[in-house]
């Protein structure tokens, strides 16, 4: 009974060790799959991760620098009717969205802006470059009516 016992206590404790080793292993090979093959392209690339992190971290400030001050207007048309902003700046971009189960446009009555939406989507456009009311209407549905205001 005592040989059987050890035999048993000197088996488990094998088994932890070697799974201890297969631990190690694995989280080795991992390690070393991952810092090989960088490091196998370029020298320069196992020092590129820190870098491509403060990259990343510049690049939306740089982004965020590019774009204009102003975010987009919104425009919405839900239940056939517009929702439109009180005003935009001259050559402002516009999106619209359309919450409706039909297609609808934006048409200016002086042919400035026309841009069709389909159902349950968003286009954008710009804003005229000149101040000044411009009055629009969805062609399919002529009583949807709004005007906007470019100041």
């Amino acid at each position: 009974m005592k040989k059987l016992t050890s035999l048993v206590l000197a088996t488990l404790a094998l088994i932890f060790a070697l799974s201890g080793c297969g631990s190690d292993d694995t989280a080795d090979s991992g390690t070393t799959e991952a810092d090989s093959s960088p490091s196998a392209s370029s020298p320069s690339e196992a020092e590129s991760p820190e870098e491509s992190e403060s990259e990343e971290a510049e690049e939306p400030e740089e982004t965020e620098s590019e774009e204009p001050e102003t975010e987009p207007a919104q425009i919405t048309i839900s239940d056939f009717e517009f929702e439109s902003p009180e005003s935009v700046s001259p050559g402002q971009n516009i999106m619209v969205t359309n919450e409706d189960g039909a297609l609808h446009t934006v048409t200016a009555d002086d042919g400035s802006f026309d841009v069709t939406i389909e159902a349950g989507a968003t286009v954008e456009f710009e804003a005229p470059d000149e101040a000044g009311d411009f009055p629009f209407i969805c062609t399919p549905h002529p009583y949807m009516k709004s005007t906007l205001v470019v100041s």
